[in-house]
């Protein structure tokens, strides 16, 4: 019951070898600085399948994809940093890290893993046990920094060229987050995942309605969208969107009891969100826009956008380490949300 199916991709024919077909190659160089990558080659089938793509970013990192069947490779090569291998097919997910000193470490899983069945609904209020502790030797070195770093490119690449890394126009880039326990300790690991717009409003049944916050602040502001500087429009919207959270908080406090909008998350106790710090909006705060418990295996980030920057490394480790104080060990998503996304326009 209550079991949901979606159509996976499926590129070529898996019995007709790639060596064996015209494959047509596509070149293309970007000049917009406002790009995070260089380059793009792309290798197309006479089916129109996708069969291969490479990508150059501008900061060296290359990214080498390759698409036969239902199997998905992606090769992550950080410059001086490893690389990272991502396989998947079907539900499996298995994924390799190298580092420059011949190191190797390997992860595989379920892909119903990242993404648990519905536990029982979660407690009224945030929870008060203590997070898990990540070792900072974890976090700061091999293998995690290079799985971090890949998993931020990728995401960084599908949202500005889907098609070239096998994702459709409509597909929700999300990075999730697990803390994984071995007999090395906790560590976070995290992973660049699609979704479909219906994956993503059953895995986080609010992200519609927190979408209608920023679109409505942003109406409100576009009679100054050219007059004012972009980051000071961002700050505007963003303000406005916490507000319209807030009274809708205020109006519905149990519909709301596990959602929670941050008034700041630096110089100030991510628990109690009175405590004086810097204010929401102004330089030195940290934009964390809505967390959501969804359940107790389960929450989701959103996280607003205004302009052309994505998720920094500094942000999603931020992120982590304030979702993580409030609500220890339970993995969740980060969703980028910008206004007006067509992926939310239905």
């Amino acid at each position: 019951a209550n079991c949901r199916c979606w159509a996976e991709p499926y590129y070529g024919d898996p019995a007709v070898p790639d060596a064996l077909l015209q494959l047509q190659p596509r070149h293309q160089v970007n000049t917009d600085p406002a790009v995070l990558l260089a380059s793009i080659d792309t290798l197309m089938r006479p089916d129109g399948s996708l069969a291969a793509s490479a990508i150059v970013m501008n900061d060296g990192t290359t990214i080498n994809s390759s698409f036969v069947g239902s199997t998905v490779g992606h090769l992550v090569t950080l410059p001086g940093s490893g690389a990272v291998r991502v396989e998947k097919d079907g539900e499996a997910r298995r994924s390799s890290v190298s580092a420059p000193d011949g190191q190797h470490w390997h992860m595989a899983q379920l892909r119903q893993l990242l993404f648990p069945p519905m536990p029982p609904p979660p407690p009224t209020a945030p929870s008060t046990a203590e997070p898990v502790s990540v070792p900072s030797s974890v976090v700061q070195g091999f293998p995690w920094v290079i799985l971090f770093h890949a998993a931020r490119s990728l995401f960084y690449m599908i949202l500005q060229q889907p098609p070239s890394l096998g994702a459709g126009t409509a597909d929700v880039p999300v990075v999730v987050y697990r803390v994984w326990q071995s007999e090395a300790g906790a560590a976070p690991v995290p992973v660049t995942e699609t979704l479909t717009q219906e994956q993503v409003t059953q895995l986080c049944p609010r992200a519609v309605e927190v979408q209608s916050f920023i679109d409505l602040a942003a109406q409100q502001w576009a009679p100054l969208e050219h007059t004012m500087p972009k980051s000071a429009l961002g700050t505007k919207i963003h303000v406005t969107a916490k507000a319209l959270f807030d009274e809708a908080a205020f109006l519905n406090p149990a519909l709301y009891a596990n959602m929670h909008a941050e008034v700041s998350l630096d110089l100030q106790d991510p628990l109690d969100p009175e405590a004086i710090g810097v204010s929401y909006g102004t330089k030195g705060s940290t934009r964390l826009d809505i967390m959501e418990l969804v359940n107790a295996g389960m929450g989701c980030v959103y996280d607003y956008k205004t302009g052309q920057a994505g998720l920094t490394a500094a942000r999603i480790l931020r992120i982590y380490e304030v979702w993580n104080k409030r609500f220890p060990s339970v993995p969740f998503v980060i969703i980028e949300m910008r206004q007006q996304s067509p992926v939310w326009s239905e």
